[in-house]
C-alpha cells in the first residue's frame, strides 16, 4: 500500500511521514534546499472550523484567501452532504462550497496561527495586511446558546466528547 502509492506518486511516503513526525526546527540557514525540507518537517496538521464569511465560496477561493492573507496552508475539509454523512475532502475541486461549520484542515507550525481561519471577517479584516492584526471583531459577535454549541461541535470533531444524536442540533429546542 504505502510504498506502491510512493511509486505513483513520488514523494508521497516522505510527506505523510512528515507530517506525522514532528521534528523541532534546526537553524542552519545556510540557503539550500535542507533549510526548506527542514522547516517543511516543523509544521503539522490541525483542525479549525472556518469563519462564516467563507460560507458559499468555493474551496480553492478559500484556500488562495488562506495562503494569501492569513498565510495559512489549507489542504482538506470535512464536507457534510445532504443526507448527513461526513467526508474528508482533499483539495477539492471548485464544485464544493464551503457550508457553515466546516472544518478545515491546516498545514501550519503553531495550532494558535490556525485559529484565525475561525475569526476572519470579509467585512473587517479586508484591509489589514499584518496577520497579527486579524483579532475577533465586534460584528462577530454570536449569542451564548450559538457559541456553546460551536464549542459541542469543535470538541465532538476532536474526539474529546461523544458524537450525540440529531437532538442536539442548532435547531432543536428544549423550550415549551
Amino acid at each position: 500500500g504505502f510504498i506502491a502509492q510512493n511509486c505513483i506518486v513520488p514523494g508521497l511516503s516522505t510527506l505523510l511521514a512528515n507530517l506525522f513526525i514532528k521534528k523541532s526546527q534546526v537553524e542552519h540557514k545556510t540557503g539550500t534546499w535542507l533549510d526548506v525540507y527542514q522547516d517543511g518537517m516543523s509544521q503539522e496538521i490541525f483542525t479549525e472550523f472556518l469563519s462564516d464569511s467563507f460560507v458559499g465560496m468555493t474551496f480553492p477561493t478559500v484556500c488562495e484567501l488562506c495562503y494569501i492573507k492569513l498565510k495559512l496552508l489549507l489542504i482538506a475539509i470535512q464536507y457534510c452532504t445532504g443526507n448527513e454523512s461526513v467526508s474528508i475532502l482533499i483539495n477539492p475541486d471548485s464544485s464544493i462550497l464551503i457550508q457553515q461549520q466546516t472544518l478545515g484542515f491546516f498545514i501550519a507550525r503553531k495550532r494558535t496561527l490556525v485559529q484565525r481561519a475561525n475569526i476572519y471577517c470579509t467585512e473587517c479584516h479586508y484591509d489589514i495586511f499584518d496577520v497579527r492584526r486579524i483579532k475577533k471583531c465586534a460584528c462577530k459577535k454570536m449569542l451564548t446558546k450559538e457559541k456553546v454549541f460551536y464549542d459541542i461541535k469543535r470538541m465532538q470533531s476532536f474526539g474529546v466528547l461523544p458524537k450525540q444524536s440529531s437532538s442536539t442540533d442548532k435547531g432543536s429546542s428544549t423550550e415549551k
